[in-house]
């Protein structure tokens, strides 16, 4: 929330360089690479290279980054849903600091105050009155 408004946030906001933004890539298709029902994986794999466009959905818990592929896009509908979880201290100068979510998560993540999104009003007021 800024400014009483909550803010959307995008992998684009969270990466915004393009080293940034090829770490990001980079480690999802070495963890994808490492997963044997990918399209990475076998005698002659569908797919060599993991692109920018493939990464855009993610969600974060209290250790990690994790990114969700969308079906088919790096494996199976049947084999999936497939994540790649990128832990917090793995991303330390690798991705945007300065983005108001770190702080967010923190207060979050100390308080325990973990929640469902549809107690997202609820969950805001308790972390931003602390």
């Amino acid at each position: 929330m800024i400014n009483n408004r909550y803010e959307v946030v995008t992998l684009d906001d969270l990466f915004k360089t393009d080293e940034q933004k090829e770490f990001l890539r980079a480690a999802c298709e070495k963890s994808l690479k490492k997963d044997p029902l990918t399209y990475f994986k076998g005698q002659d794999p569908l797919r060599t290279t993991l692109t920018q466009e493939d990464i855009h959905t993610f969600v974060m818990d209290d250790q990690n980054l994790i990114i969700i592929f969308q079906p088919y896009s790096v494996g199976g509908g049947a084999d999936g849903p497939f994540l790649v979880k990128i832990p917090f201290v793995d991303l330390k100068g690798h991705w945007e600091g300065s983005q108001p979510i770190h702080t967010l998560l923190q207060k979050a993540i100390q308080s325990g105050a973990f929640t469902s999104s549809w107690d997202l009003e609820q969950f805001y007021d308790h972390v931003m009155n602390e």
